[in-house]
């Protein structure tokens, strides 16, 4: 019979759980977790604070020394390392400016050795030391200068007699050298230095640019701009592409020069040579040329506005090409006193040009264009001033714009004006003895004073003089007087 709780024999409890909770009964589960014993509560800051454990400024201090002592050793380390890299580039710089210096004193010596080898090797030595020292570049630009003019030199008695159809005398092989590495070296590092050929003959000089490779960019024109020329025998030269702008070459001679694409503004040709000369698709603007001998010189396509042309020798000169392309002077070219005699200024742009006094005897200016020109007192006895004789069927008989034109005293006897344009011209004491005026329009024109008795072709009415009201009056036609530009240094 099975025993029930009553009857079973009481539980030995162990010792060590009665001695220390006697209050806990025999019989309760011992099989429940025992609680395990608060944690201790975490010391507060300030009662670190007041035991004592604030970290000391010293020590931080302390632990930041050996970085900053790194620092410090790196910064001077550095400095000391950019003080040598500055002194070995110093003395670097030292250095190679004294191999160049070197370099220049033997260049110079090879280029006055008698052997023509020599010195051909002088100069490509000059040449690569512009090319490596460009502050070099001005001392080497006057040395070649100076080599060109002493070994080709103009006589002392005058420039040389040259037989017609002789070719001139070739040049030094040396002195070709020179000048094809000034003519190649860089534009803009000269400084204050200017090629100086002065008093040099240079007769029948090529120069021309090199042979483009196909794809490369366009080759600059040759940097000769401001050089000084004077007195120069360039008869027969060709020179193409070529800056010349504000050079000086008075009392040059250019006989039978061939110019194409030369850039020539500003240039100085005061009593220049250049007879028979071809001036080619280049630029004259405002270029100086009184007193200028051009007769027979022909200048195709090429630009002259504002060029001074005072007292210049214009005989038989042709400003346009066979094909009708002109060249320009339509911007103020100053003529006054030229000598246009026998000129072709066929179609020529001659627009507010100053022709005062100048002679345009037997001068061709078939369908030139004069609007607003100055001719008082210009002689144009036996002019062309109609209009071409090759016009195609159909085609408006245009000659000569004249419009607005001053032709006070002009002498127009003989000339022929058939088809021009004279309105508004002023063509007061004027000579048209035999003049042709067929198909010429005079609307506006002031024929005052003017002898209409043997002109040809007067349109009805015209001799009755009736002028448009002016509406700025005219000042007196005066004497020629050469105009001064600009002085130059």
């Amino acid at each position: 019979m099975p025993l029930t709780n009553l009857e079973q024999p009481p539980v030995q409890v162990p010792s060590r759980i009665c001695a220390t909770r006697p209050h806990q009964m025999p019989w309760r589960d011992d099989r429940r977790s025992v609680t395990p014993p608060p944690a201790s509560p975490r010391p507060r800051a300030s009662e670190g604070r007041r035991h004592g454990s604030r970290t000391s400024p010293w020590l931080i201090a302390g632990s930041l020394l050996p970085g900053l002592a790194a620092v410090v050793a790196l910064i001077f380390t550095w400095r000391q390392g950019t003080d040598t890299l500055a002194q070995g580039n110093t003395e670097l710089r030292i250095a190679e400016q004294g191999q160049i210096t070197e370099r220049f004193t033997a260049a110079i010596e090879r280029l006055g050795e008698d052997d023509e080898e020599l010195s051909f090797g002088g100069v490509y030595a000059l040449e690569r030391i512009m090319e490596d020292s460009p502050r070099d570049q001005s001392r080497i630009v006057a040395v070649l200068s100076a080599f060109v003019r002493s070994h080709s030199r103009v006589p002392a008695g005058g420039f040389a007699v040259q037989k017609a159809g002789s070719a001139p005398p070739a040049l030094p092989p040396t002195v070709l050298a020179v000048i094809r590495v000034l003519a190649d070296r860089p534009a803009g590092r000269d400084g204050s230095a200017v090629v100086d050929w002065s008093g040099s003959d240079l007769r029948g000089l090529q120069l021309a640019p090199q042979s483009a490779v196909a794809g490369a960019p366009p080759i600059p024109a040759a940097p000769f701009g401001g050089a000084r020329l004077k007195n120069s025998d360039l008869r027969g030269v060709q020179f193409s592409k070529m800056d010349l702008s504000r050079a000086f070459l008075n009392d040059a001679r250019l006989a039978g020069a061939t110019l194409t694409q030369v850039n020539l503004a500003g240039a100085d040709l005061t009593k220049v040579h250049a007879e028979k000369a071809t001036v080619r698709d280049s630029v004259l603007k405002e270029a100086i040329l009184r007193g200028a001998q051009l007769t027979g010189t022909n200048f195709v396509r090429s630009d002259l506005n504002g060029a001074f042309l005072e007292e210049a020798d214009l005989q038989e000169t042709r400003f346009s090409s066979e094909d009708g392309e002109s060249s320009a002077l339509d911007k103020g070219g100053q003529l006054a006193g030229a000598s246009l005699v026998n000129t072709d200024l066929t179609r020529s742009r001659l627009f507010h040009a100053d022709l005062t006094g100048a002679n345009l005897r037997n001068a061709d200016l078939t369908a030139a264009e004069l609007g607003g020109a100055n001719l008082c007192n210009s002689v144009l006895n036996n002019a062309e001033l109609s209009y071409p004789p090759d016009l195609l069927e159909g085609e408006a008989k245009i000659g000569a714009n004249l419009t607005g034109a001053d032709l006070r005293h002009a002498d127009l006897s003989h000339a022929n004006l058939a088809g021009a344009f004279l309105m508004g011209a002023d063509l007061r004491g004027a000579n048209l003895l035999s003049t042709d005026l067929t198909g010429a329009t005079l609307g506006g024109a002031n024929l005052t004073d003017v002898d209409l008795s043997n002109t040809i072709g007067l349109p009805p009415g015209a001799d009755k003089g009736r002028p448009l009201p002016p509406t700025r009056p005219r000042p007196p036609c005066p004497a020629h007087t050469a105009s001064t530009p600009t002085q130059r240094p």
